[in-house]
Formats: C-alpha cells, sequence, structure tokens
C-alpha cells in the first residue's frame, strides 16, 4: 500500500484539472483494505474511489482520501472448450486487458478496445461500445467493504446491470471497493459487427 499526502491529481484525471488531494491511497491486496478497517484516522475521514479519472471532473481541491486500486494480475480460472474464465485485478488498464485478449485469442472484449480506466471501473460503470457492454463477458465481481472489511462475491445478477449502470454507483455500496472481476471469452472467433 502506498499513501500519499497532498497529492496533485493532474496527471490522474483526464480533464487535466489541477487540483490536490488531502490523501491518496493506493491499494493492492486484501491485507490493505485489512489495514484501513483498522485505521482511526482512515475510518474518520472522508474517502472517494477512483480509477483513471475519465468519470470525474474536479472543480477544487479533494479534502479526503482518494482510494485507488492498484491490484494487478490475470489468472486463468476455467476453460473447456468454448470459453475461458480469467480473474483480473481491479487495477489494470482496461485497454490492456483487451489487448492482452486480442493477442491470447480470446474473443468478445475486442469492442471494448479504447475505452479508458480500469477493469474495476469498467465493472462499476457497465463500459460499452459497438453493441457490447462489459456485463456480457463479467461472471463475478470481487468486492471489499473498506469500512467494516466485509467480503463479497457479487454475481453478474446481484450487479443489476443496465445501460452505464451496476450497483455500485448506488449510495448504500459506495464504500465497496472492487478487488478482482471475473471475466469469461470465447475461444473461437465470435465477432459483434451488427452495430
Amino acid at each position: 500500500m502506498e499513501i500519499r499526502q497532498n497529492y496533485p491529481l493532474s496527471e490522474r484525471n483526464t480533464f487535466g484539472i489541477a487540483a490536490q488531494t488531502d490523501w491518496w491511497i493506493d491499494y493492492t491486496c486484501d491485507a490493505d483494505i485489512d489495514r484501513l478497517v483498522k485505521d482511526e484516522f482512515f475510518q474518520e475521514c472522508r474517502v472517494q474511489t477512483i480509477g483513471e479519472g475519465s468519470n470525474l471532473l474536479f472543480l477544487a481541491n479533494f479534502h479526503g482520501i482518494l482510494l485507488h486500486s492498484d491490484v494487478q494480475g490475470i489468472t486463468e480460472l476455467n476453460r473447456d472448450a468454448d470459453s475461458i474464465t480469467l480473474r483480473v485485478g481491479s487495477g489494470m488498464v482496461w485497454d490492456d486487458f483487451v489487448a492482452y485478449t486480442v493477442e491470447q485469442g480470446y474473443y468478445g472484449a475486442e469492442n471494448l478496445s479504447l475505452i479508458p480506466g480500469q477493469v474495476g471501473a469498467a465493472a462499476v460503470q457497465n463500459i460499452g461500445a459497438y453493441g457490447v457492454e462489459v456485463s456480457q463477458l463479467i461472471v463475478a465481481v470481487h468486492a471489499r467493504n473498506y469500512r467494516t472489511g466485509e467480503t463479497r462475491v457479487f454475481s453478474e445478477r446481484d450487479c443489476r446491470y443496465a445501460y452505464r449502470y451496476s450497483i455500485f454507483k448506488e449510495p448504500d455500496y459506495a464504500e465497496w471497493v472492487i478487488m478482482y472481476v471475473d471475466l469469461r471469452l470465447q475461444l473461437t472467433p465470435s465477432f459483434s459487427l451488427e452495430y
């Protein structure tokens, strides 16, 4: 975990606004969230999660803590004759993940290339392009509550996906951070070209 005080945000939002946050925290694993749950200062602060800052417009300095995922990695969970299921760290850059799937010959995410953000944010926003939404690929979302420490696996159905919507956009779920996203991709060419 990396903690920085008075951290500049101009390179952390796509508008390049020259704001700063009182505190910036990169979390990389469950143990980092466990430490935050036990930290009295953290628990008393205003907290906002942030990905790559493509959905945020800072109009002034942020007084509180910006919590950012740096959870990396891709793990193969399951493979059958037709598909592969991968567990992907929420802090991985989304377009890097799409490039990886194309290089490996895994199909389904290619229409979502060049969308800014991270894998975790993609699951929150239900990103989409050219007739494909990420919810069509998601099997499960692994999340932690940074106030209570609770761990939960949300199925695709639990996420209640709709156009650019998931349950994580609701105030009752604002204290959940995404750790990993499980995505199922096809092993045979299957393109969505009808858009």
